[in-house]
């Protein structure tokens, strides 16, 4: 598959995850590996009005090559193409339901996921 169809695809799948109410505003961001780099999605961008000219390109040692700043959260997404060899996309959201279940008061410390922020 050729770059152009890659973020054709990038933004059509983004746009679905935010209209299904998995992303709300900028909270979210999504890369996809590429034979030279990775894409991404631009820092404060929105996943349902994503431009495909505009998704950040990095190169293999995450210089910024091409299109809009990359996300803030590009460490995280390096982190995993660095340490996961096969690892295609990564897709991290801040989905409204999962957040509010996050604020319950009665949601037991030692069982849930540990909140990571950079």
């Amino acid at each position: 598959m050729n770059e152009a169809t890659i973020r054709e695809d990038l933004v059509m799948l983004s746009r679905s995850l935010f209209e299904h109410g998995y992303s709300v505003g900028s909270a979210s961001n999504i890369s996809v590996a590429v034979a030279d780099g990775i894409l991404i999605t631009p820092t404060n961008s929105c996943l349902g009005f994503l431009d495909p000219g505009r998704i950040a390109k990095l190169d293999a040692n995450g210089n910024h090559l091409s299109g809009d700043k990359p996300s803030k959260e590009v460490f995280r997404h390096r982190a995993f193409y660095e340490t996961r060899a096969h690892t295609g996309a990564v897709v991290h959201l801040h989905s409204t339901y999962a957040t509010s279940i996050s604020c319950l008061s009665d949601v037991d410390p030692d069982d849930c996921i540990a909140p990571i922020t950079p």
